[in-house]
């Protein structure tokens, strides 16, 4: 499938909101104690349903990946990789960002 019909229909979902949940993590090492902060996609999201959907109407499957999140780096010629960004009204939405792999 060309890249230009993939753009196409995948940034029909740009700028759409996710559910996101923050969760606040918290861990001692040897006493130190770290914290930080990490989003995780909330159950049954209607953007990332349909955006599974339109993959697997294409031939491709989905991953989404959220900020700080942490995946293989193998590529998958039927894998369509779509990102997702906390924007500065504190809300986390799909970018303009896609591509296979």
């Amino acid at each position: 499938m060309r890249m230009d019909k993939l753009t196409e229909s995948f940034n029909k979902f740009a700028g759409r909101e996710v559910g996101m949940i923050e969760k606040d993590i918290k861990i001692d090492v040897g006493g130190t104690i770290y914290e930080w902060t990490e989003p995780h996609m909330k159950d049954g999201d209607p953007v990332i349903a349909e955006m599974n959907a339109e993959a697997k109407k294409l031939g491709l499957r989905l991953r989404v990946w959220t900020p700080g999140s942490m995946g293989t780096m193998d590529y998958d010629e039927r894998r369509m990789n779509a990102y997702i960004e906390k924007n500065n009204d504190g809300k986390y939405r799909v970018t303009r960002q896609f591509g296979l792999g």
